[in-house]
Order: structure tokens, then sequence, then C-alpha cells
């Protein structure tokens, strides 16, 4: 459907036709989120391969982030394969990646250790990595949590760009607070902007998640204290989830190294999961 020739044309009305014969070349199968904020839907092409389909209001940045990430190949990030105006809406066509959730699967198979999860997780903060390293302005995803991460044969893939934005060195705060709760960094609800920083915050969670097969609450150090957990994997969850950004780890791979440390340090404890409270 991207080789139509009524792509070509730089005429407005061809342009429509363009839209709306893309928009009927997928079939919805399933409606998988609808809220004010956006519609996400599952649907087949006319060869009958699956992809996910969202909707979202045309708002300030949605357009740039769609650009720049159209651009990025990576096996740990669900792939934008196309997206376009259609009406007051900016639809993506998104990779649809086959597997469970990360909250599924720590709900079927219970916590895991330390050394399992940074395994397990790999490719997430290659992922974010990767995200946090683009130019000419890093990309922050905004929503990382155990929904939003899918695990496929052993690996991990982060899915799920609807509030994406690109960093904006001048903005001083969102303007909008979006995010899930438990996983959302403070900046993101009124105390700042978002920044690379609220994405290892959120990482954090997702990775104390997995520990403990427990969601975080908004106030992360009650649900440290609360857990069974090492002192040593504590103290790096504690850092990564600083109330203030800057105090945090300032990069993905700086979290990796300490969460590598805190297994060292553990030695063969690590290999196993701990208990809950």
């Amino acid at each position: 459907m991207n080789d139509s020739p009524l792509k070509k044309s730089n005429d407005s009305y061809t342009q429509n036709l363009y839209k709306l014969e893309l928009e009927n070349s997928y079939t919805c199968v399933e409606v998988l989120h609808d809220s004010p904020t956006g519609r996400t839907e599952k649907v087949i092409d006319s060869a009958g391969a699956t992809h996910i389909r969202k909707y979202l209001p045309l708002s300030d940045g949605v357009l740039s982030t769609a650009a720049q990430l159209i651009s990025i190949d990576s096996p740990h990030l669900a792939r934008l394969e196309n997206f376009y105006l259609f009406g007051d809406k900016v639809v993506l066509i998104i990779q649809y990646i086959e597997g469970m959730t990360l909250r599924e699967y720590i709900n079927t198979v219970g916590p895991l250790s330390l050394s399992q999860t940074m395994s397990l997780l790999s490719g997430v903060f290659t992922g974010v990595e990767l995200l946090h390293a683009l130019l000419p302005t890093p990309l922050i995803h905004r929503d990382i949590n155990p929904n939003n991460i899918i695990i496929n044969k052993g690996n991990a893939y982060l899915i799920d760009f609807g509030i994406a934005r690109t960093y904006d060195s001048t903005q001083q705060a969102d303007t909008h607070n979006w995010g899930t709760k438990g996983y959302i960094a403070p900046e993101q609800i009124g105390y700042g902007k978002s920044v690379p920083q609220s994405d290892i915050y959120s990482l954090a969670a997702s990775v104390l998640f997995a520990l403990t097969g427990d969601d975080a609450t908004l106030n992360i150090e009650a649900s440290l204290s609360q857990s069974t957990l090492p002192e040593p994997i504590k103290n790096v969850i504690r850092k990564a989830t600083s109330i203030s950004s800057a105090e945090r780890y300032q990069t993905v791979r700086e979290f990796q190294e300490a969460l590598k440390g805190a297994l060292i340090s553990l030695g063969p404890q690590s290999a196993h999961a701990f208990p809950p409270p």
C-alpha cells in the first residue's frame, strides 16, 4: 500500500484519497485500548499480516516524534512501520510482537532473581539506551512499565511509543501528565519536564516488579521498605528512583553497571529469586 500511485501526488485531494486507501487497507480484529487520549487496535493488512494501529490526538511533538521513530530499526523495539494524518488524528502503524507482557510472564512464573531479571531485560536496556542516544535530540519513551514490555522466547521487547517525545531542553514542564501509576517519574506528574532519567526511573520500577511480582507505589521507598530484597539491590533501585532526576543514574549504562555491581556483591545468592515478605 505504501507504493500506491496516489502517494506520489502533491495534490491535497489525491493525498486524502491515499490516506483513505491506506486506512481501509487494514481491518481491525481487536480493540486493545480506547480512551479520550487515543485508541489502539490489533489489525491485519490485505496480505493477512498483523500490526498495531494507534490513533493519537494531533498535539505538540507527535509528528516530530513519529518522524524520529520511523528511522529506528532495532531488534529490541517495536518498529514504527508507517504514520499519517487522518482527520484530527495521527495514525501509527506499528510492528506487532507476539508474546506475553512482562506482567503476564511474572504472574505465570513468579518473581525472578537479579541475574534472571538482568538477562531477560537486557534487550530493553539496549533499546532504551538507543533511544536516548538519538541525534539531534534523545527520545524519551515516558511509559516503560510491565505492560509495555513483551516477552517472547526468552527475549524482551519494548512496545507502545504513544506518549514518547523528543527531549526539549527549552521546555519547563510537560504539557500533559501521562504515564502509568507506580512507574511514572515525579517530573512527569507536575514536578518538571520529562528527561532521559525519567525512563531510568521507570526501568528501575519495572526491574523491581520483576524481582518482587508487586507493583511499586507512588512512594517507591515504601515499596522497597516492605520488600525482602537484599540491601545492595534496594540501594541501586533507590538511587535510580530518586525524586530528583539529577540524583539518579544519568544513563542506562550507568544503571545497568550498578545492577551488575549488586549482582557481584551478592555472589551465589543473586542466582535465586527472593522470597516475598
